[in-house]
């Protein structure tokens, strides 16, 4: 069983894929890739709608891009390998993108639901 850690390249997103992947590593479990992603670390106050319709356009599409071609090379190495997608962390955004790539690729997305506490199967 391995782990895929998509993060952003922000200082926070770096930190705690950091914190996760020493975790799963003291936990057994590899291997452990990561995918870092363009992060969008301008304060909201400094973004004009043209900076964040340009940048958060091109985040998604290189999120997108990035995950379809990871699970790609993965399948192409173990045809059989079971890929699940757990898009709890992110913005809404990059959860409906995640989302999309799983029912793309048939292969089940899980949210761990806030109010609940309990990890739920997106249809």
């Amino acid at each position: 069983m391995g782990v895929t850690l998509i993060f952003t390249k922000t200082r926070e997103g770096k930190m705690v894929a950091s914190l996760l992947k020493q975790l799963l590593k003291e936990s057994g479990i590899s291997p452990i890739y990561e995918i870092p992603i363009k992060g969008l670390d301008k304060p909201a106050k400094d973004a004009t709608p043209d900076w964040a319709q340009q940048n958060v356009t091109e985040a998604l599409t290189g999120l997108r891009r990035s995950v379809l071609e990871h699970i790609s090379r993965l399948h192409s190495k173990n045809p059989d390998a079971q890929i699940e997608l757990n898009c709890t962390g992110g913005y809404k955004a990059e959860i409906a993108v995640l989302y999309e790539v799983g029912r793309t690729l048939r292969v089940p997305v899980y949210y761990l639901h806030e109010t609940f506490k309990t990890c739920v199967t997106l249809p």
